[in-house]
Order: C-alpha cells, then structure tokens, then sequence
C-alpha cells in the first residue's frame, strides 16, 4: 500500500490506517517535526522500518536519526538508485 500524509498531524492516522511496510518521513513535514513522527510511530510499531528524508544532514541529525530508530536516511533530491540502495539495506537489516 502507498500513501502520502500532508503534515504531521495526519502522519500517524494515515500509518494506522494504510500499514505500510516501510515510511519516509521527512525531517521538516509541517506541523510536526519529523523525528516527532518518528517516535510516535515507534509507539505504534516499534518495529516499524523508517527512512529519514532531508536536503542536508549533518553527522549529528544522522546519528540522531538512527538512535530514535529510523533505519537509514536519503538526501534530497534522491534519485531511483538512492531508493533503490536503501530499500537493500533495509532488507539487510531485517
């Protein structure tokens, strides 16, 4: 199932309702920050297998990402091969 959420604030119900088995959440999505998301998904589905998405990450936002549970993270503008490398890692990680 795919499914796109406008804000922040409809994240979470639309996670619920189309149970995807993965999310991009990306850092800045209005009305609510993305690793906010990220932790509210993790109370969902502490399982759930995420990808952080920003135009720039320092080291510090990318290791904050992995310790709040986002299993990889892209920077935009990504390309089909960007996807396509962290979906394989995903398996791998699974």
């Amino acid at each position: 199932m795919v499914g796109t959420q406008e804000n922040g604030l409809t994240f979470v119900s639309g996670y619920k309702k189309l149970k995807p088995d993965i999310v991009t959440i990306d850092m800045f999505i209005p009305h609510l920050k993305g690793l906010d998301c990220l932790e509210l998904l993790k109370e969902i589905d502490p399982k759930v297998d995420s990808i952080m998405v920003k135009s720039v990450f320092t080291e510090n936002e990318a290791l904050e990402c992995i310790r709040e549970g986002a299993k990889r993270y892209i920077l935009k503008p990504f390309n089909e091969e960007t996807i396509k490398e962290a979906l394989e890692n995903l398996k791998l990680l699974n």
